[in-house]
């Protein structure tokens, strides 16, 4: 089955990215888009989920995998947090 991986910016991973920026320093990236694309571009979308996941009945889980970089991020900041006692 296929599977989402969360990840850094800076660390691509296979696929096709699903958060893209839109705007950067309070300024569009791209012109936007009009409702008829944005309807075609959710449909699409949806189709590319597996068929399970498109039903009104529950589905198994969906994969979702955190990256070798984000875990070490984490672990790395984990490490240096200081927790109040008391």
């Amino acid at each position: 089955m296929l599977a989402d991986c969360v990840s850094l910016a800076d660390d691509p991973q296979p696929g096709q990215e699903l958060l893209v920026p839109m705007m950067r320093d309070g300024r569009r990236l791209a012109s936007p888009i009009t409702l008829r694309e944005l309807r075609t571009r959710t449909g699409q979308g949806v189709e590319q989920l597996p068929r399970p996941l498109r039903a009104l009945t529950p589905a198994p889980p969906y994969e979702v995998q955190i990256s070798k970089s984000l875990r070490e991020l984490a672990q790395s900041l984990d490490s240096r947090a200081v927790v109040p006692i008391g």
